[in-house]
């Protein structure tokens, strides 16, 4: 006979291997992540790798890189994309290549 008590304690220890799972793969992801960036030629192919890397953990179809512009204190598209279709994809690419956001945007 199973208890309250016996399905409360199974949906706890559920609960926490899950978590153990999600830590561990987010572990793996940052691993990943930092043998790319000090492996990589340029700082382009470290970010092509570490958004690979990021879509792939979560299962994203589209990613895409900025990068923060001193100057001018805000986010400047890149070319740097993870595209699993592309030709669906290009008008979205197209508008992102040319859209810049402000700082808090």
């Amino acid at each position: 006979m199973t208890t309250d008590v016996d399905r409360n304690e199974t949906a706890e220890s559920d609960q926490s291997e899950a978590a153990l799972r999600e830590k561990v793969e987010l572990l793996q992801l940052n691993q990943a992540i930092t043998r790319a960036a000090n492996e990589a030629a340029n700082v382009e192919d470290a970010l092509r790798i570490a958004l690979n890397e990021v879509c792939d953990y979560t299962e994203w179809p589209i990613g895409h890189a900025y990068l923060f512009d001193e100057s001018a204190g805000d986010l400047e598209p890149t070319t740097i994309w993870r595209l699993d279709e592309a030709e669906r994809f290009e008008t979205f690419r197209r508008v992102t290549e040319a859209t810049r956001f402000a700082s808090g945007v």
